[in-house]
């Protein structure tokens, strides 16, 4: 690997010296066409040349030139290429095209364009005029570079630096710029190589006789001496490109503005109404001091639209103090918007939400003091374990002894003081998940937000993090919004469930209630597995009640509000079915072995009942011998198993 970065240092030095060496002597000879060596120049002439003390200082001043030109290319090159690959509007890729373009032979004819306009106004013989030309036309090649990395760069650090406090600035200086260096750094070399060399070529090629950068130095230079029809093409190019960007983004923000009024009902030109009567207090000002106990998270009549999509209608929730809450729901439920709400990375179409008494609907996500934990974890991979948890402490300007003292507790709590000296590349994905706990806690968040913290480990490793992350809460009694798509997880970790669906509230309750009494079909299939028959209560018989399903089979259930006639869908779950349990109260269906699954503890059959409809039996695997596939059976079950959705 040495030998190859020996190499690549070699080549680099050869391609930045040949130029310098080769041609800059020519032009300050009488030749004017491109031969080595030149015929009038030997290598005693060579030798001299390189010695003599005007030369030496044209060298000196092009270096100069080129390092401060260099520094500017990277600055602008590094903002135009986060912006390109962040930006998204129709002209991008025009965009994008003027300013790769220049990478080849429109940069030469760029390169003479401003020479020319900085002849007229007298700038040429300035180390300022040129800098400024050479940084511009330079630029192009730290763009690209830097929007190349930006592919692959994950916005969710940026964001994990919000929650933990960073403004937008500290986010990008503290994060995304380290993490873009590699892109920045090929690009300014380039940059450099640009403006040493290529300038050297380009006008040495283009112009009526050899003219070099050292050259234009030693003898200074006029406007005759350059081509004066280039200019108008690059200032088509610069122009249209810089033009370009701010009509989009002027247009893009306007466009935002008035998609919210037209959201909200708002006039965005007048002020926002007085809170209406019955709506939560205002409490502390937004930013106001916060508090490090657990506080309470409010919701009320919440919305998200993305254009005609409704994400999230009107939810509202009350969060206590130190509670464990999950919403659940499957993909593209809300659930997760309803956390970026929370967060502060995306604002409610309409809705208020609160920390406690104070209101934070519309305050960023470094103001609000909340923790959060990724799905992925967004581990700062440039910083170590200690300093991934250090961060949140760092920017809030609190001493080293402090940090130090804080970052070793909440590491002990969390198990990995040994591992602190570590990058999150060498961790597990367990221990990188408590790295990211570690991080959001460390603060001392009234609120924790867990966005599917453990969506990416295996079965084994998950059910050990269930356990741990219900300790810590136990520990800390901190109040955590959690979100998940996996059932067992919510009912295994939460105090309450929220379980969501196209965007609406479906159910709340405690995991027993809702797998017990699910309010509808919805919660009755997502909270774990149910029976569903479409039904019609045919009479009623003292306490139970006989139904007639869509395939013509007849079951009992508790008489409760059934009533003769009505159509209704009866729940029963798979586990308080028997098969061959004789007759319970009239409730035994017969029907024939259609599937068996072994699940280890148990068995899962599927039993059909009729040529329409089928029933899942979950029994003990233990201690009861396998029924095979065919066989004829009979399934039975307490009426008072039995509900009504």
């Amino acid at each position: 690997m040495k030998a190859v970065m020996y190499g690549l240092a070699a080549a680099g030095a050869l391609f930045l010296v040949t130029p310098i060496l080769a041609l800059v002597p020519m032009s300050f000879s009488s030749t004017r066409w491109l031969t080595l060596p030149p015929r009038d120049l030997s290598l005693h002439w060579y030798v001299v040349f390189l010695t003599d003390r005007d030369w030496l200082d044209a060298l000196a001043t092009t270096v100069k030139v080129a390092t401060a030109a260099t520094v500017g290319a990277g600055v602008l090159g590094t903002l135009g290429g986060v912006g390109l690959a962040r930006a998204r509007f129709p002209g991008r890729e025009l965009v994008r095209g003027f300013l790769v373009a220049p990478l080849i032979v429109p940069v030469m004819i760029m390169a003479i364009a401003f020479y020319y306009a900085f002849a007229r106004v007298q700038l040429v013989g300035t180390v300022t005029g040129i800098v400024l030309a050479h940084a511009v036309l330079a630029s192009p090649y730290v763009v690209i570079n830097v929007e190349a990395v930006m592919r692959t760069f994950d916005v969710r650090l940026e964001w994990a630096a919000r929650m933990l406090g960073a403004t937008a600035g500290q986010a990008f200086r503290r994060v995304t710029l380290p993490l873009i260096q590699p892109g920045v750094l090929a690009g300014a070399l380039f940059a450099f190589i640009f403006s040493v060399d290529e300038v050297v070529i380009a006008m040495f090629l283009s112009g009526t006789s050899a003219i070099t950068l050292p050259k234009l130095m030693f003898d200074s230079i006029t406007q005759d001496e350059l081509n004066p029809v280039v200019t108008a093409i690059a200032s088509l190019q610069i122009g249209m490109a810089l033009g370009g960007v701010l009509l989009a983004e002027g247009l893009r923000a306007r466009g935002t503005r008035l998609a919210l009024a037209r959201a909200t009902g708002e006039d965005p030109t007048e002020a926002r109404p007085a809170r209406a009567a019955g709506d939560p207090p205002p409490g502390a000002a937004p930013g106001g001091p916060r508090s490090t106990e657990a506080e309470p998270l409010r919701l009320v009549r919440v919305s998200k639209r993305f254009g005609a999509v409704v994400a999230v209608e009107e939810a509202s929730l009350d969060v206590e103090a130190g509670e464990f809450l999950t919403l659940l729901g499957p993909s593209g439920s809300g659930k997760t918007t309803i956390l970026n709400m929370v967060a502060g990375f995306e604002t409610p179409t309409s809705g208020e939400i609160y920390i406690g008494r104070r209101p934070i609907t519309g305050l960023p996500p470094n103001r609000r003091e909340i923790g959060m934990v990724f799905q992925d974890y967004a581990l700062f991979p440039h910083m170590t374990v200690f300093d991934n948890v250090a961060f949140p402490l760092r920017l809030r300007r609190l001493g080293a002894a402090v940090v130090a003292a804080r970052v070793a507790e909440m590491l002990d709590v969390v198990r990995l003081s040994e591992l602190e000296g570590r990058y999150p590349r060498q961790l597990s994905g367990g221990q990188q998940q408590r790295v990211a706990l570690a991080r959001a806690l460390v603060f001392h968040p009234p609120l924790l937000l867990m966005d599917e913290p453990l969506g990416a480990l295996d079965k084994n490793l998950r059910e050990r993090m269930q356990v741990e992350i219900r300790q810590l809460h136990r520990r800390l009694g901190i109040t955590v919004l959690f979100v998940t798509h996996d059932q067992q997880e919510a009912m295994a970790l939460s105090d309450r469930i929220v379980v969501i669906d196209h965007g609406r509230i479906q159910q709340i309750g405690q995991p027993p209630e809702l797998y017990r009494n699910p309010a509808n079909e919805f919660v009755a299939a997502f909270i774990g597995e149910s029976n569903l028959l479409r039904c019609r209560v045919v009479d009623t018989e003292g306490p139970s009640a006989r139904l007639v399903t869509a395939g013509g089979t007849e079951v009992w259930m508790s008489r409760g509000a059934a009533a003769p006639g009505h159509a209704v869908t009866l729940m029963i779950r798979p586990e308080a079915l028997r098969l061959d349990g004789g007759d319970a109260a009239g409730a035994t269906v017969r029907g024939r072995v259609d599937e068996v699954v072994y699940l280890g503890d148990v068995r899962r059959y599927t039993v059909r009942i009729n040529t329409q409809e089928t029933l899942v039996v979950r029994v003990a695997s233990q201690g009861r011998p396998e029924i095979r596939v065919g066989a004829t059976v009979s399934v039975s079950w307490d009426p008072m198993d039995a509900r009504i959705l």
